[in-house]
């Protein structure tokens, strides 16, 4: 009863924000969730797609609802709803990037991937389609395709962190003493652009790690945990299986076992989870 009290006054409030700006599409997304909450579902859809009248590149009624029913742990009836958004628009370009972001964070890559081709279909030059393009190819283990348009995504727009992260870590990962040697570059280059961005230092770590600077890479991660632990914020996965496996290697196989466990825990996709599944069942061979 208390919580529904406290959506009602949200509301309450919410629709005193419309009053004074009734143009304004934020209010109305604002007005959605809140009805969702209160288990309003078609009033829910009614402000969504006000939200949408309002601003016409405000997030698609159908791919809000299916995000409300993701976040409330309805999956099926959260795919029912972006099904709904990609049949009303196939040729919008935000809908199909929307949707390929949306399976990408619930670990579906395979369905990402088929929503950047259509994408990249929609507007080859789009820089988010190239890089939801790479990230679903290198999840679904599709590494030149990946290191293809991660490439892309870099050309066009030098400056930004994710893509030059992102491609850092397919080239550091190849295999290849000459693709190593270069994302090893990258990423020492995007750390010295963002020495701040946890991303950044996250992969020069892991491209020293498989360089073999074992006593750089420790440092890096080492001051890496000290600022989020300060910070109160959690590492993503992929990190966490980057110091699991230099754990390893120098000795520390209880940091490793506690990072793996938290690591494979998490719901969200995890590039490395395949790796770090195999990593967690050798130590516990080993305990």
């Amino acid at each position: 009863a208390q919580r529904r009290s406290q959506w009602d006054v949200a509301e309450g409030l919410i629709r005193e924000s419309i009053e004074l700006a009734p143009d304004e599409a934020a209010n109305y997304q604002r007005l959605a969730q809140t009805l969702f909450q209160k288990e309003q579902y078609d009033d829910a859809y009614a402000a969504a797609k006000s939200a949408q009248e309002k601003n016409p590149d405000a997030l698609s009624p159908e791919i809000l609802m299916g995000t409300l029913y993701g976040q409330a742990g309805n999956m099926e009836t959260a795919r029912e709803w972006m099904s709904k958004a990609v049949e009303k628009s196939p040729d919008d370009l935000a809908t199909r990037l929307s949707l390929a972001n949306w399976y990408l964070q619930n670990g579906d890559p395979e369905s990402a991937f088929t929503e950047t081709v259509a994408a990249s279909d929609l507007n080859p030059d789009s820089l988010d389609a190239k890089m939801l393009r790479g990230l679903a190819a290198r999840l679904l283990g599709k590494y030149e395709e990946a290191e293809k348009y991660l490439e892309l995504a870099h050309l066009q727009s030098p400056g930004n962190a994710k893509a030059t992260n992102q491609l850092a870590l397919v080239l550091i990962d190849s295999g290849d003493k000459d693709k190593l040697r270069r994302g090893v570059e990258l990423a020492e280059t995007n750390y010295r652009q963002y020495p701040q961005d946890e991303q950044s230092v996250s992969t020069l770590g892991r491209a020293y790690y498989r360089q073999g600077k074992i006593r750089e890479a420790t440092q890096l991660f080492d001051n890496l945990l000290k600022a989020m632990q300060q910070s109160g914020r959690d590492l993503p996965a992929d990190t966490k299986y980057f110091i699991a496996e230099l754990s390893v290697d120098i000795g520390n196989p209880n940091v490793a076992t506690r990072l793996l466990d938290q690591a494979l825990a998490s719901n969200r996709t995890f590039t490395y989870r395949t790796e770090a599944e195999a990593l967690r069942e050798k130590l516990r061979g080993s305990e």
